[in-house]
This record gives structure tokens, C-alpha cells and sequence, in this order.
């Protein structure tokens, strides 16, 4: 796959740069969302099917911050969800608190276990590492309150949403979908590309709602997959 044009190569580096961390960016409001839903980027635009677009260059995509003296408990609470990544979904802070995001009554269970400090020993942890982690981690969370929501995706799927998507590329090739991912803060699957028209609009829409994906738009992008 090749980019053309100098803007463009620019472009994508600055979007490079913004994303190094594993997962891509997308925005979050200060408002706290319904239970499972998401909260709208504060700098984002509603296509007319109701997709959440954002250009690559609004700052507010990065979520927001986390609050001194929350960091250990949002950190310890991150690291759980990517130790049980089937059950559980992402780690947030909406509105001061730290909330963590629960696919499952597993993961329901494992949140209430990790809070009261119940020993955790993931069945592949044959060397007991992950069990000593855990340990650290339940230090760091005492008389911090966060709370639960339960969502439809984990981490696991959230990433098998991400290859769908990208996969739309390939019916819609004048989109110009090069880079996905999920966003840690918030569990959103964003896009980028080039172009959005309605019908690519309305098939996300049609598969994910209007609030799991977000489409960072970036029209002066061209993208050749070639041939074969």
C-alpha cells in the first residue's frame, strides 16, 4: 500500500506519532454516557446516518485526563482488563471517577474479587507472574471507589471489530480505509480515510449503531492498495 503526495505523508506521520501508544485515538466528552454507551467527542460532527466523524487534527480525541491520585487505580484497573481481556472491556475516567467496563458476569465477578482483594490466579499463569501482578495492583486500588458498566463488547471482541471494519475497504474501496484501531480509553473502534459517503456510512451504521465507530476523516489522504 502506497500514500501519495508530500501533505499526505505528513499527515500520516503526525497521526503516527499522535497513536503510538498500541491502541488509535478517538474522542471523549466530559459528560458521563449512559450505562455501556460512549460518550461523543467533544469536536466531532454527526453525519447525517448519525456516524461520529473527527479530523486528525482535533487534540480533544486523546479522552480525558486522569485526575492526581487516580492514576494507580486507573492503572491497576487497566492492567485487569488486559489480563481478562473475554470478559472485561476498557478503563475509563468519566467525571473524576474510574470506571471499568464489564462484558460478562465473569467479568462482573473478577472486578468484585480484584476489589476486595481476593487472591487471582488466571488459569495460564502456570508460573504465578500474573498472580503476583494482581497482587501489586490490589495494593493500589484501597478506599478508591470506581464504578462498573456493563457493555456489549470486550477487549477481545472490540479487536475482532476492528479487522471487521477495516475489511469495508475492500467493498468501498473509494473510502481509502487505511488505519484502525481501538482506542484504550474509551473501547471505540476508529477508522481513518479519505472519504466517507453515505452508503459506507449507513453499512457501519447498519452493523455497529451510531456510537462504536468513529471516522477520522482525512480527504487529502490517497491511498493505492494496488493490485492483487
Amino acid at each position: 500500500m502506497s500514500r501519495h503526495t508530500d501533505a499526505g505523508r505528513r499527515e500520516i506521520g503526525k497521526i503516527t506519532k499522535a497513536l503510538a501508544i498500541v491502541s488509535f485515538a478517538v474522542a471523549l466528552t466530559a459528560c458521563a454516557p449512559p450505562a455501556g454507551v460512549p460518550t461523543s467527542p467533544a469536536a466531532a460532527t454527526r453525519h447525517p446516518s448519525g456516524l461520529l466523524v473527527v479530523s486528525p487534527d482535533d487534540n480533544e480525541i486523546q479522552g480525558q485526563a486522569v485526575p492526581d491520585g487516580l492514576g494507580d487505580a486507573y492503572g491497576a484497573y487497566n492492567e485487569l482488563s488486559h489480563i481478562f481481556p473475554d470478559d472485561l472491556g476498557y478503563a475509563n475516567v468519566i467525571n473524576g471517577e474510574v470506571v471499568i467496563d464489564v462484558a460478562t458476569d465473569e467479568g462482573m465477578a473478577i472486578v468484585e474479587s480484584f476489589k476486595a482483594g481476593v487472591a487471582m490466579h488466571p488459569d495460564y499463569d502456570t508460573e504465578g507472574k500474573m498472580a503476583g501482578s494482581l497482587a501489586e495492583h490490589q495494593t493500589k486500588i484501597v478506599g478508591v471507589q470506581i464504578a462498573t458498566r456493563r457493555v456489549e463488547y470486550s477487549r477481545t471482541s472490540s479487536m475482532k471489530l476492528v479487522d471487521e471494519v477495516m475489511d469495508l475497504g475492500k467493498e468501498f474501496k473509494s473510502a481509502g480505509i487505511f488505519m484502525g484501531g481501538v482506542h484504550e480509553r474509551t473501547g471505540r473502534i476508529i477508522v481513518h480515510m479519505a472519504k466517507l459517503s453515505d452508503d459506507l456510512a449507513a453499512a457501519i451504521v447498519d452493523r455497529y449503531g451510531t456510537e462504536k465507530v468513529v471516522v477520522v476523516l482525512e480527504p487529502g489522504v490517497t491511498v493505492d492498495f494496488g493490485v492483487g
